[in-house]
């Protein structure tokens, strides 16, 4: 078997890092000299499949401008794809719009001077996926019923429509029940050789469908995707998205505090620790500050809330979590650190009647269990003036009595 046989065959069986030995040697020796357009295309699989897409994008340069003749509909494609996943990996705001059209025209190439290219079906679902990135829902959706309908080499291509389609239903269109229609499709034409590591995103995204539907049915989808990404030991970042997804749904059900704890502390030793604004681990720490106030464990409510803050300091609902804290002050009998904690809230913004209301109403209880009547009454007052219709306003009323009555000179 030739030295560019051997290479095929490893790269076919996924073995890149062989692939990737012979194929230096192939290059050092000079017997690439021979055949370099096959070196070279076949250099470049390796290239993309360990994710060094500028490599890979060079080799396909060279391949197309030394041998055009042999830049057919599968380099085409092969440089479609690095094109795409140098776009797709690149980090928010770096990402070249360029690398995203240049894919985009290859594949359109494709498709419309290769009507019988025998990966067709491949090709209109990386156009659906550019569609989507693009937000031009109705184009993305009529590629990937084309891809569903072409001929493909990619055992995966039928699970992967699917999988999409589902993920437009349910982000764009907010078409619940068809979604979930979608996803099962792709659970079931999923190939049961190929990895599970791509499985354990749909059901993820599956449990967030039915999150909106069935609480129950989108814990099971949940668990199935954490047994699954468990399995995967070596793959942190997938158990940590699953237990991620998972606490979240725990977190809408009442009695599983503990459960939710669990999950957030399996996230947080699968996750490496961000640097700078991370809105995920924001999240997770708000999540875990609700269930430790709701267990009655607020010391502990009140640290996971202040890390909240410390990972998105521009956290959107920054003065919900203040008042938490504030809150558990309170129950800590920390009066003081309660009504400092409040005071700081900016009460400026836009925020609901009903907010102003109960900070209002927490700042007073704070100042009147300090005997701090003349406060008290102020606070309570303010409270009473934010209450929305159909507000119980009635404790609040009797302790604004008892404040005036305290407050009386003997």
């Amino acid at each position: 078997m030739s030295q560019i046989a051997q290479i095929a065959s490893l790269i076919e069986n996924g073995e890149y890092r062989k692939a990737e030995v012979l194929s230096s040697k192939l290059f050092r020796t000079g017997n690439s000299e021979n055949n370099r357009s096959s070196a070279l295309r076949l250099r470049a699989k390796i290239r993309l499949e360990t994710a060094r897409f500028d490599e890979a994008i060079d080799d396909l340069k060279e391949l197309q401008s030394s041998f055009p003749s042999d830049f057919d509909a599968d380099a085409k494609e092969l440089s479609s794809e690095a094109y795409l996943a140098r776009f797709e990996s690149a980090q928010v705001g770096f990402a070249d719009r360029s690398d995203l059209l240049h894919a985009a025209s290859l594949l359109k190439e494709i498709s419309q001077t290769n009507p019988q290219y025998e990966n067709l079906g491949w090709t209109y679902y990386q156009q659906g996926r550019i569609a989507l990135i693009d937000n031009d829902i109705v184009n993305a959706k009529n590629l990937l019923i084309q891809a569903l309908l072409a001929p493909s080499s990619r055992v995966v291509l039928t699970a992967y429509c699917y999988e999409r389609l589902g993920f437009l239903e349910y982000y764009e269109t907010r078409n619940m029940r068809q979604s979930l229609v979608f996803l099962d499709k792709a659970i079931h034409t999923y190939p049961t050789s190929a990895s599970p590591s791509w499985l354990i995103q749909v059901y993820i995204l599956r449990s967030r469908v039915l999150k909106e539907i069935n609480t129950e049915k989108a814990l099971e989808s949940a668990q199935t995707a954490l047994s699954y990404a468990l399995k995967l030991s070596t793959h942190k970042e997938l158990i940590a998205d699953t237990a991620f997804a998972l606490s979240e749904i725990l977190a809408s059900i009442q009695g599983q505090e503990q459960a939710v704890i669990d999950q957030l502390q399996l996230y947080f030793s699968n996750s490496k620790r961000p640097v700078g604004v991370d809105v995920s681990w924001s999240r997770a720490y708000e999540m875990m500050g609700d269930a430790y106030a709701q267990m009655g464990q607020h010391e502990r409510a009140i640290t996971a809330y202040e890390s909240s803050l410390e990972h998105n300091p521009y956290h959107p609902w920054e003065e919900l979590i203040y008042y938490r804290i504030a809150q558990n002050h309170y129950h800590l009998s920390e009066y003081e650190k309660s009504i400092q904690v409040l005071l700081q809230i900016d009460v400026t913004k836009p925020v609901d009647k009903l907010f102003l209301f109960n900070l209002n109403n927490l700042l007073g209880n704070a100042y009147f269990a300090l005997k701090r009547f003349v406060d008290a009454q102020e606070a309570y007052q303010v409270a009473l003036q934010n209450a929305p219709n159909n507000t119980d306003t009635q404790q609040t009323k009797m302790y604004l009595q008892l404040a005036n009555e305290r407050n009386q000179p003997l």
